[in-house]
C-alpha cells in the first residue's frame, strides 16, 4: 500500500479542493475491453488506484475505458481518515470515489479493520474502550462512502501463514468476536445493498492458512454474522499458481458466500524476458478461467494494472513486471491472455485418468488414461515429498506415459497429470500419486504399537509407530472390522501421517482396527497389532471456559466466555452457571440472557448463538464484575448444560 500520510497532514485543518480529472470519452468499459468482457460474464474486472495517479491522463484513460471497478490502494485505511481519535478526514477518499461515480465505475471500500495503516493511537486505547471505538470508526467511513461503495473489506489478513490469528490489538484486546462485531457494525452503516467482505493474502490455495480461514468463515456463518463475501488477495508468483485454488474458492463459495479476487498480481523474478511474459500469461489465464469456473466468483481487482504503479518492486526485492501492462502502459502478453480468457473461457479440458507409477533403481515411469478431449498434451507435475510443496512442471507430452529420470535415490516423488489444450487452457490435475525408485522390491516392516485414544460415541483417534523401508514408506492404510472377533477388516482410509481419525461410528459399538504401511513400489507390509474399541454411549455436554481479558484493583473483564459442544450431537441451546466470590457485583453481560440468586449467575444462550454442532464453540459471551477494592478473587465453578 501506498502512503498518504503526508498529503493527509498536510490536509487536517484546511480546507482543499482536489480537482477530479474530467471522465474521457467511452468512460464505461467499451466493447471488447477487459472490463466490458467481464461484465457480459457476469463478473467485474477492476484495478486498484491512489490518488496521485489521477493526474496521469494516459494512465486514466486506461482505467476508465478498460475496466469497471476502482478501489482505493491507500485512501480509506484507517491512517488516512481518521489520524486522531473522532478527527476525521475523507478529502482523499471522496477524490477516488468521487472520480469512480464520474466514471460510472463501482467501487470497492479498502480496507475497515487492519493491522497496518493504523494510527499510534489507536494502539494506546484502553481496552475496554476499543471495541466501542473501532465500531464508531466502522459507522464513520461505511456511512460516508454510502451510496458510493457497493462492498467493503470489512476485516483484512486476520490469520498469520500458520493459520494461527494475528495478534493484532483487536485480536488482544478485544478477542476472537472483533471479527463478528465488525461485520455486525458495518452492515448497521451499509445497509443490506452492500457486500461485506473478509479478505486475506497467501490462502488462494489449500494450506494451513486456508483451511484456518475456512474455519474461521464457517464458524461467522454459523453464527449468523453478515458476511457476504472472501477475498483472495492474489499476490502470485509466476510459474507457481498453486493447483488447487479452483476447489479452495468452490469450498468457500459452497457456504452460501461469493469469492473474488482482491490485489491480483503475479510477480516475476527482474529482468522480464520473453519466456517469463509467456508464463506469465499463462498464470493469469489461469486465475481468469478459476473465477469463470466457480459460479460465485464475483471478479477480479487487480493490485494495480500496470507495472508504472505497482508496489512489487519496493515490497519485493528484485522482483516486479507483475502486471498486464508495462512502465510505458503497453499492453504485454498477460493482457491478451485476460482478453481471450474472458472471451472464450473457460473452455477447460477434461483431466486424464488418475496415473499409476512403476519404478527401477534410476527411473520412474508415470502412466495414465487420456483425456475425453481430442487434441490435447499432457502437463506432468512433480513434487518431492509425501505431502506440502509446489508441484512444478517436469514435462509435456502427447502421449499418455512419461519416464522421469531426473530423480535419485530415498527420495519420495508424488506426481500429477492435467490436460492442455492448444489455446492453454488447463484441465483441474489428477489426484497424486506417491512413489519413489525401487531396488529390492521388499515390503515394510509392519507399524508398531497401534492405540486408540480420543474415544467419542461417534470416533477414535489411532495412533502408532512408523514402520521402517528399504525404498521408503509413503504411506498407511487403515483397517477396520465390526464387532470384538469374527468380520473382515475392509480399508477405511489412508494416511502419511502416524495418526488418523475415524469418524461416523456408532454409539456404544465395538470395532477392530488394524493398520499396514505402503512402500514407494506398493509393496504392502503385515498388519499392525489389533486394537479393540467400544465407541461411548450418545450424550449431549457442552463446557464452559472463561478468559480473562483485563482486570482492576475493583473489577474485571471476562471477554471471551467460551460455549464448546463437547459431544457427537448438535445442540440448540445452553445454560451457564458460575459463583461470583463474596462481595463481587455483575455489572453488565453481552449476547446472554443473565439471571442472578445471590452469588450465583446463570447465562442462557439466546437465538443467534444456542445451537454448536459437534466439537464446535460460540464465543461471543462476556461479562463485566465488580469487586472489593484489593481483591484478587475471580468467579469459580464455570458449569455447562444443555436443557
Amino acid at each position: 500500500m501506498k502512503r498518504l500520510a503526508a498529503l493527509l497532514t498536510a490536509l487536517i485543518g484546511l480546507t482543499l479542493t482536489l480537482v477530479v480529472p474530467a471522465a474521457p470519452a467511452g468512460a464505461t468499459p467499451a466493447p471488447g475491453t477487459l472490463g466490458a468482457l467481464a461484465a457480459a460474464r457476469g463478473k467485474y474486472l477492476g484495478s486498484s488506484t491512489d490518488n496521485g495517479e489521477l493526474t496521469d491522463m494516459a494512465y486514466t484513460s486506461i482505467l476508465t475505458s478498460e475496466f469497471g471497478q476502482l478501489m482505493p490502494s491507500d485512501a480509506m485505511m484507517w491512517d488516512a481518515t481518521q489520524q486522531g481519535r473522532n478527527l476525521f478526514n475523507f478529502v482523499a477518499g471522496d477524490q477516488i470515489a468521487n472520480f469512480a461515480v464520474a466514471n460510472t465505475m463501482t467501487l470497492r471500500g479498502h480496507t475497515l479493520v487492519w493491522h497496518s495503516h493504523l494510527p499510534a493511537w489507536v494502539q494506546s486505547i484502553p481496552a475496554a474502550d476499543l471495541l466501542g471505538v473501532m465500531r464508531e470508526h466502522i459507522s464513520q467511513i461505511v456511512t460516508h462512502f454510502a451510496g458510493k461503495a457497493n462492498q467493503w473489506a470489512v476485516v483484512n489478513e486476520p490469520l498469520n501463514d500458520d493459520g494461527t490469528r494475528r495478534q493484532t490489538v483487536f485480536q488482544r484486546n478485544i478477542g476472537d468476536s472483533y471479527i463478528a462485531e465488525a461485520f455486525r457494525a458495518a452492515r448497521e452503516a451499509a445497509g443490506p445493498g452492500v457486500k461485506l467482505y473478509i479478505n486475506e493474502f497467501g490462502a488462494e490455495g489449500v494450506n494451513a492458512k486456508s483451511d484456518a480461514l475456512f474455519t474461521l468463515v464457517q464458524s461467522l456463518v454459523q453464527q449468523g454474522v453478515p458476511i457476504d463475501g472472501v477475498g483472495f488477495e492474489g499476490h502470485m508468483v509466476l510459474g507457481q499458481i498453486p493447483t488447487t485454488v479452483q476447489q479452495n474458492l468452490q469450498r468457500f463459495a459452497n457456504l452460501g458466500l461469493d469469492v473474488a479476487f482482491t490485489e491480483l498480481d503475479v510477480r516475476m523474478a527482474l529482468p522480464r524476458t520473453t519466456a517469463k511474459d509467456t508464463q506469465q500469461a499463462d498464470d493469469f489465464r489461469q486465475l481468469i478461467n478459476v473465477c469463470l469456473a466457480v459460479a460465485r466468483c464475483a471478479g477480479w481487482t487487480l493490485a494495480e494494472f500496470t507495472d508504472k504503479y505497482s508496489l512489487i518492486p519496493i515490497t519485493f526485492s528484485g522482483q516486479g513486471a507483475a502486471t498486464p501492462w508495462d512502465q510505458n502502459l503497453a499492453k504485454k502478453p498477460a493482457y491478451n491472455a485476460i482478453r481471450d480468457a474472458l472471451s472464450i473461457g473457460p473452455i477447460q479440458p477434461n483431466p486424464p485418468g488418475n496415473p499409476g507409477a512403476t519404478s527401477t533403481c534410476t527411473s520412474i515411469t508415470i502412466t495414465w488414461t487420456a483425456s475425453t478431449t481430442s487434441g490435447v498434451t499432457y502437463d506432468v507435475m512433480r513434487a518431492t515429498g509425501t505431502s506440502g510443496g509446489t508441484f512444478t512442471v517436469i514435462g509435456n507430452t502427447a502421449g499418455t506415459s512419461f519416464t522421469d529420470t531426473n530423480v535419485v535415490t530415498n527420495t519420495v516423488y508424488r506426481y500429477q497429470i492435467r490436460a492442455r489444450d492448444a489455446a492453454g487452457n488447463v484441465s483441474v490435475p489428477t489426484n497424486p500419486i506417491i512413489t519413489a525408485l525401487n531396488c529390492e522390491g521388499e515390503p515394510p516392516t509392519p507399524p508398531t504399537n497401534l492405540t486408540a485414544t480420543n474415544i467419542t460415541s461417534s470416533s477414535v483417534t489411532l495412533t502408532w509407530g512408523p514402520a521402517t523401508d528399504n525404498v521408503g514408506v509413503v504411506g498407511y492404510d487403515v483397517y477396520r472390522a465390526p464387532g470384538a472377533s469374527g468380520g473382515a477388516f475392509t480399508l477405511i482410509g489412508s494416511t502419511t501421517q502416524l495418526t488418523f481419525t475415524n469418524g461416523g461410528l456408532t454409539p456404544n459399538t465395538t470395532y477392530r482396527f488394524q493398520v499396514r504401511a505402503r512402500d514407494a513400489s506398493g509393496l504392502m507390509s503385515q498388519p499392525s497389532n489389533t486394537v479393540t474399541v467400544t465407541t461411548a454411549p450418545n450424550t449431549v455436554a457442552c463446557t464452559a471456559t472463561p478468559t480473562v481479558q483485563t482486570q482492576w484493583s475493583t473489577g474485571y473483564v471476562i471477554n471471551p466466555l467460551t460455549v464448546t459442544n463437547t459431544s457427537s450431537t448438535t445442540i440448540t441451546s445452553w445454560t451457564v452457571t458460575f459463583t461470583l466470590p463474596p462481595g463481587h457485583v455483575l455489572t453488565g453481560s453481552w449476547n446472554v440472557q443473565a439471571s442472578t440468586s445471590g452469588q450465583i449467575v446463570t447465562f442462557h444462550s439466546l437465538s443467534f448463538n444456542g445451537t454448536i454442532p459437534p466439537g464446535g464453540s460460540v464465543n461471543g459471551m462476556g461479562f463485566q464484575a465488580s469487586r472489593p477494592a484489593g481483591n484478587t478473587a475471580l468467579p469459580t465453578s464455570y458449569t455447562c448444560t444443555t436443557p
